[in-house]
């Protein structure tokens, strides 16, 4: 009644796919045949539901009930089905991203084919699109031909669910999704495909980095001048980006200093009354455009003036406009 196999392809450490790395475990592709119907799953919630692709010739009629999640009819090659007739085709999904800004996480792809005549082999590659990419780029190619190219079976099918073993995203940040699909392991007609079922969530925002730099050490009576710009958003690809940085001299809590711009110079009017020749904390924090925050410690010395600029000191005292910096 049902024949399955699992393909588990070992995946080293820091492999690296055409596309993106898979985080941890090992790539899995689940292959199964049934005769008569299936005792299979399909899913109406998977992140193609109710999306209309754009397809190559030869998809066949009903290319629009492909991912409804209803599977299609059990017999024969009409209904709720997508067949691809004598040659290779290809069906485009571009994702809805209204709530999913950076793209999704794609954790699984199951495919279902067949329960008609002589079309229940599958062979097809899986392309993936990111945010911030203008064209696909391949993931895999993956078959399941159990009856062979030359055999007509009747009212046979196949299914494949390709996942990552430890559960991780096999990519992140997609927004659009491709299947090429191919006849070479097909009898006569092609393929008849039941559904295809892309399953995922949105990509979450990742924090940015901040790094403060420095220490910094700064002359008598010159400007203090900060350089945020080791500072890091790993989402830049995808278009996120960190959009302020705020700098806090004195570490109490209260950012004084507010720029987009990484490096920032603070004059000497504003560094008056801090002792001279000792290190004091500084703080940077960086917001990207998602309104996520990190921190970064460091620090900065007012150099000691030589002696015959000490009597000058005296003298003339500190003058300090505090125009943008809160007085202790």
């Amino acid at each position: 009644m049902f024949a399955g196999k699992k393909i588990a392809l070992l995946v080293l450490a820091g492999w690296t796919l055409a596309l993106c790395q898979v985080a941890s475990g090992s790539l899995v592709v689940d292959k199964a045949s049934a005769y008569s119907r299936a005792p299979w799953t399909v899913s109406s919630t998977d992140l193609l539901g109710g999306l209309l692709p754009s397809a190559g010739a030869n998809t066949g009629a009903h290319v629009q009930w492909f991912t409804d999640g209803s599977g299609g009819d059990n017999y024969g090659e009409n209904g709720e089905n997508w067949t691809p007739y004598s040659a290779t085709t290809w069906v485009e999904y571009a994702l809805n991203t209204t709530s999913a800004p950076l793209g999704y996480s794609i954790t699984g792809v199951n495919t279902f084919a067949g329960t008609a005549d002589y079309l229940c082999n599958q062979h097809y590659t899986l392309s993936f699109k990111r945010m911030g990419e203008s064209s696909f780029t391949a993931f895999g190619t993956f078959t399941n031909a159990p009856w062979g190219q030359q055999t007509q079976v009747t009212h046979h099918g196949t299914a494949m669910w390709i996942y990552d073993s430890a559960g991780a995203p096999l990519v992140t940040n997609v927004i659009a999704v491709r299947f090429d699909i191919y006849t070479d392991v097909t009898w006569g007609l092609g393929s008849t495909y039941r559904e295809l079922d892309v399953l995922g969530q949105a990509t979450a925002n990742r924090t940015p980095t901040a790094v403060a730099g420095g220490p910094y050490a700064v002359d008598y009576r010159s400007a203090l001048d900060l350089n945020g710009g080791a500072s890091s958003d790993a989402d830049g690809t995808f278009g996120d980006r960190i959009v302020s940085f705020e700098w806090d001299l004195d570490n109490d809590g209260t950012f004084e200093y507010l720029t987009s711009d990484p490096n920032l110079s603070i004059p000497w009017d504003d560094l008056c009354g801090y002792e001279l020749g000792a290190s004091h904390p500084l703080t940077l924090r960086v917001t990207d455009s998602f309104g996520a925050s990190s921190t970064s410690l460091g620090s900065f010395t007012v150099a000691v003036p030589e002696p015959a600029t000490v009597a000058l000191i005296l003298l003339g005292g500190c003058l300090s406009a505090g125009l943008r910096r809160r007085r202790r």
